[in-house]
């Protein structure tokens, strides 16, 4: 009989564990970079971050560019946000992310960008967070050519405030 407890409580534990860790902070973004634009001129979006389960502090989103795409600024609430921009990747292909001590992988010759959010945490089901992000597409860009902009949202200290385990949500 002690066995059959042990084992039900093990179980029920389990379950509890798995449901708990379903509910972390999971940060994502929508990126409504716009199909077309032209050569050497300023092209405005937005990315939008937004949280679904527990709160996440250190919000960041991490902006690849294409090689012939320069970024510009960004902004949100009116007010220029700090923006890190951390170089081209090589041929390896692997830039380390400064914020989360993270390897970045993306296309040779694409630059990796760190966008920090002007909040300390992101909650619940809270509003989406638009930042306002600026490109230049360059002069040598041919027309039809597909250039990509990928984002990806980042909590620097996941979901605790002095936490030093960066959530890293999906493009």
């Amino acid at each position: 009989m002690p066995n059959h407890f042990f084992q039900h409580t093990l179980i029920a534990f389990s379950a509890f564990t798995l449901s708990f860790q379903a509910f972390g902070a999971t940060p994502s973004v929508t990126n409504e970079l716009p199909a077309s634009t032209f050569a050497q001129e300023e092209q405005c979006f937005d990315v939008g971050f937004s949280n679904a389960g527990t709160t996440g502090y250190g919000p960041y989103i991490r902006l690849i560019t294409d090689a012939k795409i320069t970024l510009n600024s960004a902004s949100m609430f009116g007010g220029a946000l700090s923006v890190e921009s951390l170089g081209n990747f090589s041929s390896s292909g692997t830039i380390t992310d400064s914020l989360s001590n993270s390897e970045v992988t993306g296309p040779q010759g694409d630059a990796l960008h760190l966008i920090k959010l002007p909040v300390g945490s992101v909650v619940a089901n809270g509003p989406m967070l638009n930042t306002s992000v600026c490109i230049t597409l360059d002069a040598s860009a041919n027309i039809g050519e597909d250039l990509n902009v990928d984002a990806q949202p980042v909590y620097q200290y996941g979901d605790s405030p002095t936490g030093d385990t960066a959530i890293i949500g999906t493009k």
